[in-house]
């Protein structure tokens, strides 16, 4: 059993927050301002260990800022913003930051210009990406294939990422087949089975084909580059996972 030791303050989360295991070690201590902080998030994971699953930050009480979800024992960081309880885009809450001085600020790297020199040409070392994020996206809760499960209803709708319309969301599903992906996946589906459902993270089945590979990586890297996130390199992997939002 996992403790935690906190206050409540007119419904805000106040004050110096702990957190034990069952055998009564510290686990961690975070601090909440009238609910306004970074919000741990603990878990137990497959062999009955706690560990950190996320951080949550909050502005008076909403979700405001930058959401990190960790994967893979906390190797990988999965990140999403938040503006006053709205999932919004990288790039629009760092807009947004400009124009409000009181919501929390994270480090912008844009890319920087490089200028070719010449260099010796050495031999290229392979590059092996992991399909264990994918993998375990795809093992868990929320995952259907993506195109009937846009197609399946119209009113409740559904919708990928920031997609104002549903065909949106469509054409996006339908590029990624064109352009030769075996399998397109909504994994993490939010809401609820009656209702509005958004998905915001896409696992795509890479095929064999170099050429059809070349033009997935291509047009998920621009879409990637466009949200503010790091583009992915093919490294053989089976899966490719794209952040819609």
């Amino acid at each position: 059993m996992l403790a935690e030791e906190f206050t409540i303050d007119q419904g805000l989360w106040d004050g110096l927050h702990r957190i034990w295991n069952d055998k009564g070690e510290l686990l961690d201590s975070f601090e909440m301002k009238k609910g306004t902080g970074a919000l741990h998030v603990w878990s137990l994971d497959r062999d009955s260990q706690w560990q950190l699953n996320g951080e949550l930050t909050h502005v008076a009480g909403r979700l405001t800022g930058r959401q990190l979800t960790y994967c893979d024992g906390g190797t990988t960081a999965i990140e999403a913003y938040w503006l006053n309880d709205q999932k919004v885009s990288k790039r629009r809450y760092f807009d947004a930051c400009n124009q409000d001085p009181r919501l929390p600020r994270y480090d912008w790297e844009p890319p920087l210009p490089r200028f070719k020199l010449p260099r010796p040409r050495r031999p290229k070392r392979p590059i092996k990406v992991s399909d264990d994020l994918p993998r375990t996206l795809l093992a868990g809760t929320g995952v259907r294939e993506a195109l009937n499960w846009l197609l399946e209803s119209r009113e409740p709708s559904r919708s990928l990422g920031e997609a104002t319309t549903q065909e949106d969301s469509l054409k996006l599903v339908k590029k990624l087949y064109s352009l030769g992906a075996v399998a397109v996946h909504a994994v993490e589906i939010d809401g609820l089975a009656t209702g509005d459902q958004n998905s915001g993270k896409l696992v795509v089945e890479l095929p064999d084909d170099p050429e059809r590979r070349k033009k997935l990586f291509r047009f998920s890297n621009r879409n990637a580059r466009k949200l503010g996130f790091d583009p992915d390199p093919d490294g053989g992997q089976r899966y490719l996972f794209m952040m819609l939002d």
